[in-house]
């Protein structure tokens, strides 16, 4: 979500709080969802669901417990990314 990042960032800058925090908001369970594992494990679990990349890990971490991606689809599905 870079475009609606840089829009919340915007939005602040120039004055336009309550527009922001409601952007912000907006953005919050995905926010929060990046970091129920340790990075960049769920970051790669959404850029996997939207067909950017594999979810592939490195040693030594490990793949995403099926929890985060399922909690990383109903997200990205609750703000109509997939």
């Amino acid at each position: 979500v870079p475009a609606e990042v840089v829009a919340l960032w915007s939005r602040y800058a120039s004055g336009q709080t309550a527009a922001a925090a409601a952007q912000n908001l907006r953005l919050f369970p995905l926010f929060k969802a990046l970091f129920v594992e340790c990075n960049p494990v769920p970051c790669k679990v959404a850029l996997s669901l939207l067909g950017h990349m594999t979810d592939t890990v490195r040693m030594p971490l490990g793949e995403a417990q099926p929890a985060t991606v399922e909690l990383m689809r109903k997200v990205l599905g609750g703000l109509g990314l997939l």
